[in-house]
């Protein structure tokens, strides 16, 4: 993961010329790399969404999970998340013992977990939406039945009156 300017950050993805017999992708690192692929916006953020939960995959206790939960709403949600890991670096940096300081496996577990939660909840609102686009027309689909029943079951008498009063009132 990385900083930037004008984007708020970018993640920086390294890739080998060829990977060594069992060598897995996640154990590059910059002695085996042939270099590096810097990815921002949408496409970074669709890597974070495959990326985070192989990193988190261990999981959390309750209180890191309330603690990403917190940091969400105090960095403003999801890509306000995104940003403050991003200028945080040098700060997580600085507590680093080994490694690549700017490795997602090197930031605290609560705040991978809350980038993970940020990726993950724009997406889930749009789905909610969809669904909530689709609970709608069925609600309009059964209010349209509901007044055909109703009027099936009324008097033609009483349906005319009515659709008199009716006029008469919108006048």
């Amino acid at each position: 993961m990385a900083q930037q300017a004008n984007a708020g950050w970018a993640l920086k993805i390294p890739y080998a010329a060829r990977l060594s017999e069992g060598q897995k992708l996640w154990q590059l690192d910059r002695h085996t790399t042939a270099g590096e692929q810097l990815v921002s916006g949408d496409a970074a953020t669709a890597a974070l969404r495959q990326l985070l939960p192989l990193v988190n995959r261990s999981g959390a206790s309750p209180g890191v999970v309330g603690t990403s939960v917190s940091l969400m709403t105090e960095w403003g949600g999801s890509e306000s998340v995104l940003t403050s890991a991003a200028s945080r670096l040098h700060d997580y940096a600085a507590r680093q013992t080994f490694g690549d300081t700017g490795a997602l496996v090197a930031l605290p577990l609560e705040v991978r977990l809350a980038m993970e939660m940020a990726v993950h909840e724009d997406i889930e609102r749009r789905a909610m939406e969809g669904e909530l686009h689709v609970l709608e027309q069925a609600w309009r689909d059964a209010e349209e039945v509901a007044a055909i029943a109703d009027d099936l079951l009324m008097p033609t008498g009483i349906t005319g009156a009515l659709a008199r009063l009716r006029a008469r009132g919108s006048t």
